[in-house]
């Protein structure tokens, strides 16, 4: 094969490839698109949150973000507080207010939420 066969394959190559991640990108963002059944979607979030279930420590996680959470009845809050100790709730049932902190969820995550007032 001569340098100008080799060059141009690479290049049908790099084409091919860009093509394709191009396609798995705008699939992806259609599925986001799709309604959910759960309720962190980031238009279902008022300016103060309140909220009621079980403070957890934060484990590994594919969004990697919050230092805690609180698991309701049907949604996980990722949490982090300024002001408060959160890992003096851990283990309890407690009721929250909050802020959602913009430019989140990503990754699929769920809603980030700073505590503001712990009960």
């Amino acid at each position: 094969m001569t340098p100008k066969q080799t060059m141009r394959n690479i290049l049908i190559l790099s084409i091919l490839v860009l093509l394709s991640s191009s396609c798995l990108t705008k699939k992806h963002k259609s599925d986001d698109a799709k309604p959910s059944t759960l309720t962190n979607k980031p238009e279902n979030v008022a300016s103060t949150l309140q909220l009621t279930g079980l403070l957890e420590k934060q484990g590994i996680t594919t969004y990697q973000y919050g230092t805690h959470v609180l698991k309701t009845k049907d949604v996980i809050y990722a949490l982090k507080s300024d002001a408060i100790d959160l890992s003096l709730f851990v283990g309890k049932s407690v009721q929250i207010k909050g802020e959602p902190v913009k430019g989140y969820p990503v990754s699929g995550g769920p809603i980030y939420v700073n505590v503001i007032s712990i009960e």
